[in-house]
């Protein structure tokens, strides 16, 4: 796919490890309209980002490392980047780990209806510890959870940015730009854990 503009759209992966396997998740942060981010301001929200992003370590598995965050402006295919400055984090739950393509679904709202208008992230790493049963999360596991995103979305924020969702396609075919969307509310449909096929060992992020 060629390169795809997004104007003042910054790309945040939060880089981790899971039992030695690549695990990225990724959200997007818009900037004041036609202010393009800097080297400084993006390195500024990849420290704040993994602050917030690392601190709850005791939900994720001893296996499973909060690595970095990596800060891309998407104006252009040249843009500057960004990265965390801090060591990686553990994280200290010792129960028994699920498999890495168990991931549990938070989803981001705009307040606008359509595909182009939600986004989410899968979050694994989780043990048997945060579960009811084989099948769903605790829900003070879900809340903690909100807590964080939230927290990364005010981290955002504070560095004058704000949390969105970037729309790439429309009707099946790639935006001439991609546009970004506010996120108003940060939530999660239901507890049941779900599957990442491309979590599988050797098969990515």
């Amino acid at each position: 796919m060629a390169f795809q503009p997004c104007t003042d759209i910054a790309k945040i992966s939060l880089n981790g490890t899971l039992f030695g396997e690549e695990y990225v998740n990724t959200l997007y942060a818009t900037h004041p309209p036609d202010t393009p981010w800097t080297v400084a301001e993006l390195e500024a929200l990849a420290d704040g980002v993994f602050a917030e992003w690392s601190s709850n370590p005791g939900a994720f598995t001893s296996g499973f490392s909060f690595d970095s965050v990596t800060c891309t402006d998407l104006s252009d295919i040249t843009g500057p980047q960004g990265n965390s400055s801090a060591s990686p984090v553990a994280g200290t739950d010792g129960g028994t780990a699920n498999a890495n393509n168990v991931a549990w679904t938070i989803k981001f709202l705009t307040g606008n209806i359509g595909r182009s208008f939600r986004g989410r992230n899968q979050i694994g790493g989780y043990t048997h510890n945060q579960m009811d049963d084989a099948n769903h999360v605790k829900l003070s596991y879900a809340l903690s959870m909100i807590d964080v995103y939230n927290a990364i979305k005010t981290a955002i924020e504070t560095a004058g940015g704000a949390m969105c969702v970037l729309s790439r396609r429309a009707d099946n075919a790639q935006r001439p730009v991609g546009i970004g969307t506010l996120v108003t509310s940060i939530a999660f449909t239901d507890l049941i854990s779900d599957s990442q096929r491309t979590r599988l060992p050797a098969r990515g992020a």
